[in-house]
């Protein structure tokens, strides 16, 4: 996975797993698809490669923000037993907004710093070691108030993330 412009991780390859179960087999494939359009397409490409498959089941996340629309189908199977729980995994796959956050700290707060924003579950995109130590680092939507709130009481105040996107 990586972070897309406006901090969602996304697919960085398309992939394809198999699993059996009770003599059925099911093929999941995951894709970075831009638009619903290419989303379609990957499905109408997966349906003449398979052909032969009982259903094709899918779901499909495009866009961000407010401007999220997704699509989904059971294809045959009875009605809200396979799609909504492709979507449910698909949505719950940490594939949720995320964002850049810059600041600048003295050596001695940089450890403390740095392992929460890991258990925030950050990423560290670059770290820069010079007069203080500059840290740039993705950040889920959902912890950076506590990320910033954490970070200012740890520098008495002195010391506030600055959001880069």
């Amino acid at each position: 996975m990586s972070t897309s412009a406006q901090g969602y991780r996304v697919p960085v390859a398309s992939v394809r797993v198999e699993h059996e179960v009770s003599r059925s087999r099911f093929i999941a494939s995951l894709a970075n698809t831009p638009t619903v359009q290419s989303a379609r397409e990957i499905i109408a490409a997966i349906r003449a490669e398979m052909p032969d498959a009982s259903h094709h089941v899918y779901a499909f996340k495009v866009g961000y923000g407010a401007s999220v629309i997704e699509g989904m189908s059971d294809d045959g199977e009875p009605t809200g037993t396979a799609g909504p729980p492709v979507m449910a995994v698909l949505r719950g796959a940490e594939i949720i907004e995320r964002r850049q956050l810059g600041l600048t700290l003295p050596y001695p707060l940089y450890e403390r710093a740095r392992m929460l924003a890991l258990e925030l579950g950050a990423r560290i995109d670059d770290e820069t070691f010079a007069g203080d130590v500059t840290i740039y680092l993705t950040l889920p939507l959902s912890s950076i108030e506590l990320f910033s709130a954490a970070i200012r009481d740890l520098s008495a105040g002195q010391i506030a993330p600055i959001e880069l996107s």
